[in-house]
């Protein structure tokens, strides 16, 4: 889309390297170097992560007994703190709107696919403003 959606095109996401309020540029300059490409699947930290700390409490890799250790569970990941919610094993996490913007190597450091644009933070809202309650009466292994 290029210069075609500059200032036009938004995005609600949970995180963008040129935030300053996030984390992960160095993971984003590491994975463009190695592979070329850009790193935007930062989900895949935190879900990573949070196996991880849910296999060390447990001490085991039993599918229950670990997601039930993530119930509830909050780690720090790129994007601030995150937590699972109990009821409905959601991603409680900040989220950002962005806006399509020229690199201009302050607000925008990190274009996307090579092409000189990015996503310029306009606003961060914390987690707690960011999450929306729940209905779910989600169904667990007995």
């Amino acid at each position: 889309m290029s210069s075609a959606g500059e200032g036009r095109v938004k995005v609600v996401g949970y995180w963008n390297p040129n935030s300053s309020k996030v984390t992960g540029q160095d993971i984003v300059e590491g994975y463009k170097k190695k592979y070329n490409d850009d790193y935007y699947t930062m989900a895949t930290y935190t879900g990573i992560a949070m196996l991880a700390k849910a296999f060390k409490e447990t001490k085991s890799i039993e599918p229950v007994a670990v997601a039930k250790a993530m119930e509830g569970m909050t780690l720090k990941s790129l994007n601030c703190e995150v937590t699972m919610r109990k009821e409905d094993h959601q991603m409680l996490q900040s989220l950002l709107i962005n806006t399509w913007t020229k690199r201009d190597g302050k607000l925008v450091k990190y274009d996307q696919e090579n092409t000189g644009y990015g996503f310029k933070e306009d606003e961060f809202l914390p987690a707690y403003i960011a999450t929306q309650p729940t209905s779910c009466q989600m169904k667990r292994p007995g």
